[in-house]
């Protein structure tokens, strides 16, 4: 299996495709484009068999920590915090395998090499949340399997040094879960 990231505006377009075709309501500008990967620090990872994409993972920085490396310094003590703590976090936002390439071990691949990469940056905490208009039960064992603490159903991320890193008007999701990374 051959991982590779998506860093041409090419390949983020394909890879934006290839998720949205397997998952709901994605929004257009989902995955960031090349340009943007200073504010997000961009993982955007497919695999191919036979020149056709069958897996992609997207994660990055919360639309909270863009937004404060946006915002000018010292006008809010809350996006101050955010802004300092930002490096030390990630969010899974997306991650997709074809069906007919499930359950071979891709997904597993792919959250691996996200967490190897996430590493060497230094994060510490990383999470993400499954909809409740996806396979809820077969991604919780996914997660758990891959060492994520899963949250009971409708449970909210808890604060990461003492920072909300989902908006209070976030979506409901179906769960949330999190690792805490050791170097």
């Amino acid at each position: 299996m051959n991982i590779t990231h998506a860093s041409s505006a090419e390949e983020r377009m394909e890879l934006r495709d290839f998720l949205a075709e397997h998952l709901h309501d994605i929004a257009p500008d989902a995955v960031p484009k090349p340009e943007w990967d200073r504010h997000y620090e961009t993982i955007a990872l497919t695999v191919r068999e036979e020149g056709k994409l069958i897996a992609g993972l997207l994660s990055c920085y919360t639309q909270i920590a863009s937004a404060a490396f946006m915002a000018p310094e010292g006008i809010d003590e809350h996006m101050d915090k955010v802004r300092r703590l930002t490096p030390l976090h990630a969010e899974l936002d997306l991650i997709a395998v074809d069906p007919s390439a499930r359950s071979t071990g891709i997904g597993s691949a792919l959250i691996s090499e996200s967490e190897s990469i996430l590493k060497v940056r230094g994060t510490k905490y990383w999470f993400g949340c499954v909809t409740s208009d996806l396979d809820v039960d077969r991604l919780r064992n996914f997660y758990e399997k891959l060492g994520f603490t899963v949250l009971p159903d409708g449970a909210r991320l808890p604060p990461f040094k003492g920072v909300e890193w989902v908006p209070p008007h976030a979506t409901d999701a179906a769960f949330w879960f999190y690792k805490r990374l050791e170097r």
